[in-house]
């Protein structure tokens, strides 16, 4: 069974779409090419759809330069089938969609990152046929959260640098820091300082930050059974429930992030139309529609 902090480690990009982008520049120093819109692809790899070959997230990212696939990976432990999947997953899909492919994966564990950043290639030692080279996300590039105005500024950010110093020592006075970034927070937005709530319970189900966050939240979560729902041990039911309910409100939020960027004005019946829809679908065929559109009648025609 997939566990909570290994979800929580990838699908925070299926939430906060732009995050890829920001810690590529702030963590490995690589420039991505400017984002217009995202959204995310069944990560199933394999044609008979079985479990072992799926990758976490996958996004198809429309950028100025044309699409680009973004593969991320949540490893927790070293494993050498990854050395085999990983390349299957980039060549798979630069075959399929016939664009850029890249490969970030995300770590607790600094003895995991190490490995993951080798190389993986295949062919002649003199003359590799393929090489694959992951970009590594973890406590050693990614900076740890250090101020309470942080977390309000910007908290899926904040959110996932907590995530990923979740196994390191905490930083020093970051209970505290937590707690007045909650408490902030839930004055500008309660509804984001919930969010973040149950999916940070989930993701620090191993790390000893875990009770003191329970503290922190119970004050904005008063149903005890959000927090038994993705306990450590997992919770099938709810977790589905809760990723079709993500999926569903990060399509309507790729999809107003996408119209924003054309230039369109939404009127309240538009977004209203947007934010009611909960057919991932539609929501799809809206977003692709948008990214090629000249009007809002065209986004939105029944044809």
């Amino acid at each position: 069974m997939v566990k909570p902090p290994h979800e929580a480690l990838h699908q925070i990009f299926r939430h906060d779409p732009r995050l890829f982008a920001e810690f590529l520049d702030r963590s490995a120093g690589l420039a991505f090419p400017k984002v217009l819109a995202v959204h995310e692809l069944n990560s199933n790899l394999n044609e008979i759809r079985t479990v072992e070959a799926e990758a976490d997230t996958v996004l198809m990212v429309e950028t100025v330069d044309g699409p680009h696939i973004v593969v991320i990976e949540a490893q927790g432990r070293v494993d050498k089938d990854k050395l085999k999947s990983w390349p299957y997953y980039v060549a798979y899909l630069r075959n399929k969609y016939d664009c850029e492919v890249t490969l970030i994966v995300v770590c607790h564990d600094l003895a995991t990152a190490d490995w993951a950043r080798q190389e993986i290639v295949t062919g002649l030692a003199n003359r590799p046929s393929q090489c694959t080279w992951p970009i590594v996300l973890a406590a050693d590039n990614v900076s740890p959260l250090t101020s309470a105005a942080e977390f309000v500024r910007d908290p899926m950010s904040a959110a996932f640098r907590v995530l990923t110093h979740a196994s390191s020592k905490p930083t020093a006075g970051i209970i505290e820091i937590l707690e007045k970034g909650v408490a902030a927070l839930k004055q500008q937005d309660v509804e984001t300082a919930r969010f973040l709530g149950n999916f940070l319970h989930a993701g620090l189900a191993k790390s000893t930050l875990l009770e003191p966050w329970r503290q922190i939240v119970s004050t904005i979560i008063k149903d005890n059974r959000l927090f038994e729902e993705i306990r450590a041990e997992g919770h099938a039911e709810g977790h589905a429930e809760g990723h079709a309910e993500g999926q569903v409100e990060g399509e309507q939020e790729m999809l107003l992030t996408a119209l924003a960027a054309k230039g369109f004005e939404l009127s309240d019946a538009h977004r209203a139309r947007i934010t009611s829809c909960t057919d991932t679908a539609t929501l799809k065929r809206w977003l692709v529609r948008a990214l090629q559109a000249s009007s809002l009648d065209e986004v939105f025609s029944e044809g």
